[in-house]
């Protein structure tokens, strides 16, 4: 059917048609953000979005396009750290049937049957799968009873352990695991990926660094600009921080105005580079509140990972660190011992 004079002459405005591109290209990212490598729909999404950048400026991102961007962001933190959580009690459960399995020795089924759940433990894919496991190995406990008497106590201490795996289970199908006002990981995920990093320090011996960073008089600006300032001085540090790291490296907002980040395949040199950027990219920045021009400035303590170290040793070395920052004068790193 032919169009009328009319129609062929409507037209979208520039800035509306602006405005959709900018969010249908956040809405690419996104969702390219969540495909899994390798994914066949990858490389089309990528040439569309090469596209778009090409005929309109895409950033900063503002609107509906920023909020499409934040959450696919939101969503792809969280499916992140649900990964990493299932790694943990997988490892965790690993470690459990192992012990059964020892304990069982060579007789009876039980032991045989250990033998297949830890088989499909390491084949396991979903928390669902894990649960199925662990609803089996339950169930086989009395056969367990039965076999080795002699083993009471232990078998007690493993039914604890296992009891703790499910209500570890159901915390972590309910757990939130992002920052409301920063968008950055918050304290629960944090214990998470801590974990991980420790694991897979001592399983391949990468150098991982760890920076706890601090916003210099923070109470200052609540005081003088109000609570709703301090917030968005919040939002403004750990956008500027994001947007400087490394791609691999996680933030979390560890409490009030500290924040922290793990740093993966790093090495003394580069990771010392790096805090030093971190600090003189938030001391260049600066944040427009009613009007009113707020500076900030940040502290980090840095630390490294070593042989033999825990999860809090590692904290608190950095923390030490953090500390010498802000009595020796504040805006500057400090490298643990």
């Amino acid at each position: 059917m032919a169009k009328s004079p009319e129609e062929k002459n409507v037209a979208f405005p520039a800035p509306y048609t602006m405005r959709l591109a900018r969010i249908l290209h956040a809405f690419i990212d996104g969702v390219m953000g969540l495909l899994d490598k390798g994914d066949i729909l990858s490389p089309k999404l990528k040439s569309l979005s090469e596209v778009i950048q090409k005929s309109v400026r895409v950033k900063p991102l503002e609107g509906l396009a920023a909020e499409v961007f934040a959450y696919f962001e939101r969503m792809r933190m969280t499916r992140e750290i649900a990964k990493a959580e299932q790694d943990s009690v997988k490892e965790l459960f690993l470690d459990i049937a192992k012990s059964l399995k020892g304990m069982a020795g060579t007789s009876g089924n039980f032991s045989d049957n250990i033998g297949n759940y830890i088989e499909k433990i390491e084949s396991s894919t979903s928390l669902s799968d894990i649960v199925l496991c662990k609803n089996e190995i339950v169930g086989n406990m009395d056969e367990m009873r039965i076999e080795c008497q002699k083993m009471r106590s232990e078998l007690d201490v493993l039914q604890g352990e296992v009891g703790g795996l499910s209500k570890k289970l159901q915390e972590s199908e309910s757990m939130v695991h992002v920052d409301a006002l920063t968008q950055a990981y918050n304290r629960s995920a944090y214990e998470i990926k801590i974990s991980q990093a420790i694991r897979n320090y001592r399983k391949d011996q990468s150098p991982t660094a760890l920076y706890v960073v601090d916003i210099d008089f923070f109470k200052k600006i609540n005081d003088t600009h109000g609570h709703k300032a301090g917030d968005e001085v919040l939002k403004s540090v750990a956008g500027t921080l994001k947007s400087s790291m490394r791609e691999s490296d996680l933030l979390f907002r560890y409490g009030g105005e500290e924040f922290v980040i793990i740093l993966e395949k790093i090495d003394h040199s580069n990771a010392v580079k790096l805090a030093e950027k971190l600090r003189s990219s938030i001391e260049k920045d600066y944040l427009v509140y009613k009007e009113k021009k707020i500076a900030v400035t940040i502290s980090i303590g840095v630390s490294f990972l070593k042989e033999g170290d825990e999860e809090d040793v590692f904290f608190e070395n950095a923390d030490k660190a953090l500390y010498s920052a802000k009595t020796s004068g504040r805006n500057k790193i400090v490298i643990a011992e």
